[in-house]
């Protein structure tokens, strides 16, 4: 049971394929993703994207992460 507080566990834990798939699609966009996590704080994340157009992979202007 979670009390809420965030940053749980003090020990290294595997970052689960979550967090890589959020790394890797930020990635793909141009961006950084940063996480910060404090015990008993809670954890921050923060998608840090480039603002312009964004284009589809078949030369069609999208609105999305860029809009």
């Amino acid at each position: 049971m979670s009390s809420g507080t965030g940053g749980g566990s003090p020990k290294p834990v595997n970052p689960g394929v979550g967090i890589q798939g959020m790394h890797e699609r930020v990635r793909q966009l141009g961006g950084q993703l940063d996480i910060q996590s404090v015990n008993g704080h809670g954890t921050l994340v923060r998608a840090t994207l480039p603002v312009g157009k964004a284009f589809s992979q078949d030369g069609e202007e999208t609105l999305g992460a860029a809009s």
